[in-house]
């Protein structure tokens, strides 16, 4: 999954905050995970997810805006009694409520920090919220305070659902069910029938209700609970979420885009695989039999309006991967990658931006491999080398791309041009190349070492390093007439170098490894910073950079890499540039 994101206001850098303010760009709204969606009507809904993700749309899902949740906790579940009042339950015991339509989201005292999976309302009161370690919670005056009640076991509860203020029922593992008829003042456990672990509980009234779960369970009951039967859901695939609009009428979604549908109650569940999606569902809403939206991993939120049949996909922007962003200036910048088949974008993927980022524009690479690197030498002249030595340049910004004679057939991780007209490429197997007439001719360096280079810089015409596996770490003083092993103090991966000046470096790789030199690289002192896969560093002057990695990590630094600060986390995705 693609992910990019654009830093505020702040251009290439410039002076940089404590903290940044990062903007999504693609794709839109958010990448995020989307743990629930719930429409109020046909135009005006909610979804929430991780990182602290409030998205609402006002037009049946065409647009989403992003609304400010003032959390970073991975928000699970929500619940609305209307427009403008809806509550929001997250990790670290957070609720958030607003009674303005999202334009305020306010932070209520749940009393607690586990975190919390369900909540649901029965009237705009009365509520009950539920999650880890056997926790319910319950509210009688809109969520102003909340009442710790005894649900009895330890294990997580994942889902809560009350039929009126009195009647309700709550599921956790190893197939347990829980039932209220006091409004949760008492729960009674009942025999669910299975040890499978269950996620999520349905009622239509008192009587008829479903819980579903582990490895495709699909238990009913139309006694209240007394007794449950289990249906052939027709998988084995864990089920996430289910909808009930009526005693016919329901929709289950779960692992690798598992959706089931049936029109009869359960008797029968047919799979529907029209969505050609094999990531996780984890939400489905229906407002009627026909008009319904499910949602789930990398931000995706689907609409159908004909019952399922058909689902149109409401994020937008590209799917592909990119490894590699570079900006000529704080208007002009590309991204190259790779679109996996399947897809519009199948190929070696290259999207240009000339307004900061505001829009990305695809440029037709002829490529079908990936691209790993892009560098562009002034905002007309540029390079992009991947898969199989594969080396393309531009001299119109992007408007066309020709593909250049390298003479190797190894894959190339890394370009980087002094002007237009000298550059080096590195990859697999130790290949270093050059160039000195624009890429018109690329000419075999000799590296001495087999190992993968993955990065490569130089400080002028003569001085330059290169990095890769197992702690390589190379250096040329003659332009790469001779390259020189050094010893970089580690064994793990270096991914990525950067020089601020001519004596002062950093490199950062795998296990959160990052070595400095204040020598120009005779020797290296490791500045080890976590676990994180450290992918790319990158300096805007002497002073302030950043590194980028697994995990959504970005890292900064503000005075040269003496301190690094873990910035906020807004995406899980892994950041490659």
């Amino acid at each position: 999954m693609l992910i990019l994101l654009w830093l505020g206001s702040y251009g290439v850098f410039g002076q940089v905050p404590q903290q940044l303010d990062w903007k999504w760009q693609n794709p839109l709204p958010t990448g995020n995970q989307i743990n629930e969606n719930k429409m109020v009507n046909p135009q005006v809904g909610w979804s929430v997810g991780e990182l602290g993700t409030i998205l609402k749309t006002t037009d049946g899902g065409q647009q989403w805006q992003i609304q400010t949740s003032g959390t970073y906790y991975s928000l699970n579940s929500l619940f609305f009694v209307d427009e403008q009042i809806c509550w929001v339950v997250g990790d670290n015991g957070i609720i958030l409520k607003t009674t303005n339509g999202g334009l305020i989201w306010q932070t209520l005292n749940s009393g607690t920090t586990q975190n919390l999976y369900s909540i649901q309302f029965s009237n705009v009161l009365i509520g009950w919220a539920v999650g880890w370690s056997g926790t319910i919670l319950k509210t009688t005056n809109g969520g102003i305070s909340w009442q710790s009640q005894s649900s009895g076991i330890g294990n997580s509860i994942w889902s809560v659902n009350f039929v009126d203020p009195l009647n309700g029922w709550v599921v956790s593992y190893n197939g347990i069910i829980l039932k209220s008829t006091n409004g949760g003042s008492n729960w009674i456990i009942q025999s669910s029938g299975s040890s499978k672990d269950l996620f999520s509980v349905k009622f239509i009234n008192t009587q008829i209700g479903w819980a579903i779960g582990d490895s495709g369970i699909v238990l009913k009951t139309e006694n209240g609970g007394n007794s449950w039967q289990i249906q052939n859901s027709g998988t084995s695939k864990n089920l996430w979420d289910l909808h009930f609009n009526d005693i016919e009428n329901g929709w289950i979604v779960g692992e690798n885009g598992t959706m089931l549908k049936t029109s009869n109650g359960g008797q029968t569940w047919q799979v529907q695989n029209n969505l050609n999606y094999y990531e996780h569902l984890f939400s489905a809403f229906f407002l009627n039999d026909q008009i319904g939206w499910i949602a789930g991993t990398n931000g995706n939120i689907w609409k159908t309006t004909n019952g399922g049949m058909n689902w149109t996909n409401q994020q937008k922007g590209t799917k592909c991967t990119f490894y590699d962003v570079h900006s000529a200036d704080t208007q002009n910048a590309w991204a190259v990658g790779w679109g996996p088949s399947g897809t519009a974008d199948y190929g070696g993927t290259i999207f240009r931006t000339n307004n900061g980022g505001k829009n990305w524009n695809k440029q037709i690479s002829g490529f079908t491999n990936p691209l790993y690197s892009v560098y562009f030498s002034d905002n007309q002249i540029g390079w992009v080398v991947g898969w199989g030595g594969a080396i393309l340049k531009t001299t119109n910004s992007g408007n066309n791309w020709l593909a250049q004679t390298t003479g190797v057939p190894n894959s190339l991780n890394s370009v980087y041009f002094i002007n237009s007209q000298t550059g080096w490429a590195v990859g697999t197997i130790g290949t270093i190349i050059k160039t000195s007439d624009g890429g018109n001719s690329w000419q075999s360096q000799v590296s001495g070492i087999a190992a993968n280079l993955f990065s490569v810089i130089f400080i002028n015409a003569q001085n330059g390093f290169a990095v890769g596996e197992n702690g390589t770490l190379l250096k040329t003083i003659n332009g790469g007439i001779s390259w020189q092993n050094q010893y970089s103090g580690t064994t793990k991966d270096l991914k990525s170098i950067s020089f601020m000046e001519n004596q002062k470096g950093i490199a950062v790789g795998e296990s959160g490894t990052i070595i400095s030199s204040n020598n120009g690289g005779i020797s290296w002192q490791n500045q080890n910073n976590g676990n994180d896969y450290l992918e790319t560093i990158y300096f805007s002057d002497s002073q302030n950079g950043l590194i980028v990695g697994s995990g959504g990590t970005v890292l900064k630094t503000s005075n040269g890499g003496l301190n690094w600060i873990r910035q906020k986390r807004v995406t899980n995705q892994w950041l490659h540039s």
